[in-house]
């Protein structure tokens, strides 16, 4: 058994044989080590290689030794050859859906690969979930069934929708407005004290995905974002304003700003403000941490005695006219 895949070995051995060089301009391959170290090839420049005396006279009857004497024939790619492997082994009855990094795995041989090969009749999905909590009596309804929110959030305290919910999500019943507030971490999502017409998304800031997924599927929303002022923060808050085509409205209490002097967090570096001078003019604040490289965490003040009533007078500006 030969100690190198063919599909690696047999174009270096092709090219050296034929034009008594080769370049390499790559990590080096552990077959071209090999020849290196066994003085079949000489280093000529940078990324070239060039055929030794001794590989003139040893390459070939090593590779017909090693590979057979097709050695040089055209060789079917990997993915080729993974094709035709997967005609004998696969499942006869193929899912529908199935999570992406199995799809990737099987036909790209890479869990982690970008690189789409899957069947077009297979829907890759994921395992990321969507996070509500909200006292209002809403009602989600699916394709086949429906959720009350009141149940789910008398016994678990908050809603959990998986992909394959999401995809069949059809509608959000309620007796009226409903104002909808991202919330950057799981601390302060869970912490939120539940007020009348206000649904709470939990949005991890590295990965959106799903919560913008099923927020899109809405018909008519309000909608703000609370996350940590930092440049983080902003991005998250900024991205979601443009997938959702909404305002960007930030809850940001007028009195975070007393915060700063034994809450901010050093950031190291300034923050990148380009992109963000609308924001800076409305809130103050922004402008003082940039300046001296420090950032907020939301957690840090969602138990002072002001939240409450800060939080109810920002829900309450989307409802003047409603």
């Amino acid at each position: 058994m030969p100690d190198y895949p063919i599909d690696e070995a047999a174009p270096i051995a092709k090219s050296l044989l034929e034009h008594s060089k080769v370049t390499l301009r790559r990590k080096m391959p552990n077959f071209g080590q090999w020849l290196i170290d066994n003085n079949l090839i000489n280093q000529a420049t940078k990324y070239d290689y060039d055929l030794t005396p001794s590989g003139e006279s040893s390459l070939r009857p090593y590779m017909v030794k090693n590979y057979g004497e097709n050695w040089d024939s055209p060789i079917d790619s990997k993915e080729e050859r993974r094709a035709s492997f997967l005609k004998n082994r696969l499942v006869n009855d193929l899912p529908a859906q199935l999570h992406h990094r199995v799809a990737q795995a099987v036909w790209t041989g890479d869990s982690k690969s970008s690189t789409r090969s899957h069947p077009d009749n297979i829907t890759a999905v994921s395992c990321d979930t969507l996070r509500i909590r909200t006292a209002e009596a809403a009602v989600f309804h699916f394709t086949d069934w429906s959720i009350h929110a009141e149940n789910s959030m008398h016994t678990m305290g908050e809603l959990i929708f998986n992909q394959r919910a999401v995809d069949q999500f059809t509608a959000l019943e309620t007796n009226k407005p409903l104002h909808i507030m991202t919330i950057e971490n799981p601390g302060a999502w869970d912490t939120l004290p539940l007020l009348p017409r206000v649904l709470y998304v939990y949005v991890p800031g590295n990965n959106q995905s799903i919560a913008t997924e099923w927020l899109q599927k809405l018909d008519q929303f309000s909608w703000s974002h609370f996350g940590d002022l930092d440049q983080k923060g902003l991005k998250i808050a900024k991205q979601l304003s443009r997938n959702l085509n909404e305002k960007l409205e930030l809850f940001l209490p007028a009195w975070w700003g007393e915060y700063i002097d034994l809450y901010s967090l050093k950031t190291g570096k300034s923050w990148n403000t380009t992109s963000y001078r609308k924001l800076l003019t409305q809130f103050p604040i922004l402008i003082e941490l940039q300046n001296k490289q420090l950032r907020l965490e939301q957690e840090a003040i969602m138990l002072d005695k002001l939240f409450l009533a800060s939080l109810k007078q920002h829900i309450k500006s989307f409802f003047k006219d409603r």
